[in-house]
């Protein structure tokens, strides 16, 4: 509901003022004096449609005690009716509030603070206390997706709904801020008011389409809360600037979408990872049959996609929840499964938290990334569980234009479970990838095998890039080898360093050499795996300041192959089955740089 006001300046001196909430009502607030010498006032709220007779009206009779107002005060604002002015405004915003909340589907509001509001939508809305953790800000906001008529029973399409709670919230919200800057004195239009929206889904199973979120919102699963992603409502939107490493000119929005924001949140009430009590669905399998993404045949593809259809190759599939460009968001406590492809992608985000996140998709379907954060700076990831196809997490930097860097700095990964393929570095690592610090986590299963790979850095000459001061420590590996769903043929990799990747591949433009540097691998355990590690660099780039210490592998060939490394700069520490490397580098060969751009950092 957009509005149309009259100043709100203006209402604390008006005798008669209209807001306009919508282009068919109208609220008129008319004060007038019970008696000429009384401090008591009289305040009358209409509200009347245009295509209505009806008019609902509130009256509100209060008697003003006489301001007393401090000498210094009245010296300074210059205006002896300071007291009474802003009363009377206080006043007068609490009533068009209490109207307004009559047209709007809003209850119950609570002034815990002088100058601040809590406005609670009607229907399940829980408490300022319980759910908005954050800093108090001038006007907060909650808004369930029931108020526009989102039905939780797994039939009911509720693209629309959805997102006019989120666009209405938001809009209500600010307006409310600005007025709260009015009566704060605060009239520069210049600044944008504090405010703070929570959406909020109660329990339900609800089918919906893209969503696109604002700044200053959280999105929020209650428990039992469950959305689910339909193929018939995601617009087909530019590509993102990364198109130019993956070759696509478009793609299908992501089912939680987010784009030059700041302070935004997607939260749920999982208790712990993993968990499944909020949930966010892709369902991924329609997509999976267009891509002919399984290993094999399934039969209910032949009901999915009964016309044996295939995306256009130009076309990238949609991702789960993504957010470009966007600053200080925060996604916990809620499972994220199914996507259609990569599952979590922060690009060229800056103050990026995920912390007690569940994600999964099943490990046959390839390109199911579970967390990857590209093109980021100031990144955490704690106590998340991954358990998907492809990379559990990859850490990228794609590019945006050829001849532009984007960075991914900063990046910090704890106390986690990866139970299918790898950790990693890359593959697009054209920004360069620097100070990364992966620590007290668990990859795979002890009991059985559940990835080809546990930590895997990769990169190659058609998009390279700096991969450095990066330090993986106190993990515990499980058993890495051969799977049956994906790479079958690949032996099991404890560790694994390629400046190669994909080397068959044949891209445009082939020219540069990525660069490794300062490489920290400690106090890990391995149970078993194929073979212990490869470590390949380039003839023309040595891995330099490679470090190993306190690394065992226990089972398995556990073997190790090394070679192009910087002998003078390798540090080995008990390390079990012993390593040994070959240096292999070749100081007469230059190392080549990407379009002309070196990759330091």
């Amino acid at each position: 509901m957009t509005a149309k006001a009259t100043m709100p300046s203006q209402l604390a001196v008006a005798h008669n003022v209209s807001l306009f909430i919508s282009e068919d009502a109208v609220i008129d607030v008319k004060r007038s004096r019970t008696s000429p010498h009384s401090s008591s006032r009289k305040y009358t709220s209409s509200v009347r449609r245009s295509n209505e007779d009806r008019h609902a009206v509130v009256e509100v009779h209060l008697v003003q005690p006489r301001l007393e107002i401090d000498q210094e005060v009245r010296k300074k604002a210059a205006l002896a009716s300071i007291g009474k002015f802003r009363f009377e405004t206080i006043f007068v915003f609490s009533l068009l509030f209490a109207v307004e909340a009559l047209l709007l589907g809003v209850t119950a509001m609570d002034y815990e603070d002088p100058g601040k509001f809590w406005i609670t939508s009607s229907l399940s809305c829980p408490t300022r206390m319980a759910m908005m953790r954050h800093a108090i800000h001038d006007v907060e906001c909650c808004c369930s997706v029931l108020d526009h008529g989102a039905i939780g029973d797994n039939i009911t399409m509720n693209t629309i709904p959805i997102q006019k709670t989120i666009d209405t919230c938001h809009d209500r919200c600010r307006r409310a801020a600005r007025r709260q800057h009015v009566e704060n004195d605060t009239i520069d239009v210049k600044l944008e008011p504090e405010f703070k929206v929570l959406v909020y889904v109660p329990p339900g199973s609800f089918q919906t389409g893209s969503l696109l979120l604002k700044s200053n919102l959280q999105f929020h699963l209650a428990s039992g809360a469950s959305l689910y992603g339909s193929v018939h409502t995601y617009p087909i939107v530019p590509m993102l600037p990364n198109g130019y490493v993956t070759g696509k000119a478009a793609m299908w929005r992501a089912l939680i979408a987010g784009y030059d924001l700041e302070n935004v949140s997607v939260t749920g009430e999982n208790d712990g990872a993993p968990s499944h009590a909020s949930v966010i669905d892709g369902v991924g399998w329609k997509w999976w049959c267009w891509t002919r993404s399984f290993p094999q045949p399934q039969p209910f593809c032949q009901d999915l996609n009964p016309s044996n259809a295939t995306l256009p190759k130009q076309m990238m599939r949609p991702k789960l929840i993504e957010f470009y460009n966007s600053t200080n968001i925060v996604l916990q406590q809620f499972t994220a499964q199914n996507a259609a492809t990569w599952t979590i992608h922060p690009f060229a985000c800056r103050n990026v938290t995920m912390a007690n996140l569940t994600v999964l998709a099943p490990r046959a379907i390839g390109n199911t990334d579970g967390i990857d954060p590209d093109s980021c700076v100031d990144v955490m990831m704690d106590s998340c569980y991954i358990d998907v196809g492809d990379d559990a997490v990859s850490i990228k930097s794609t590019n945006v234009t050829p001849g532009v860097m984007w960075p991914t700095n900063n990046v910090y990964m704890t106390n986690s479970t990866i139970l299918s393929r790898n950790w990693c570095i890359g593959s697009a690592t054209f920004g360069g990838i620097s100070n990364v610090v992966f620590e007290d986590s668990r990859i795979g299963s002890t009991e059985q095998v559940t990835s080809p790979w546990a930590i895997k850095f990769k990169s190659h000459r058609y998009f390279p890039g700096a991969m450095e001061n990066i330090t993986i420590r106190r993990i515990v590996i499980g058993k890495i080898g051969p799977t049956p769903w994906m790479y079958p043929e690949v032996p099991g990799y404890g560790f694994q360093i390629g400046l190669s990747y994909n080397s068959d591949a044949n891209p445009s433009e082939r020219s540069g050499s990525p660069l490794f540097r300062n490489v920290t691998f400690e106090d890990i355990v391995v149970t078993s795996a194929g073979v212990a590690g490869n470590f390949h660099g380039l003839p023309e780039d040595c891995l330099q300041g490679l470090t190993l210490r306190n690394v065992s592998v226990l089972g398995g060939k556990a073997q190790w192959n090394c070679d192009n490394v910087d002998l003078t700069s390798l540090r080995i520490e008990n390390v079990f089955p012993p390593l040994s490397c070959n240096g292999g580098c070749n100081s007469t060969l230059q190392r080549k740089t990407f379009l002309g751009i070196d990759f330091k950092i």
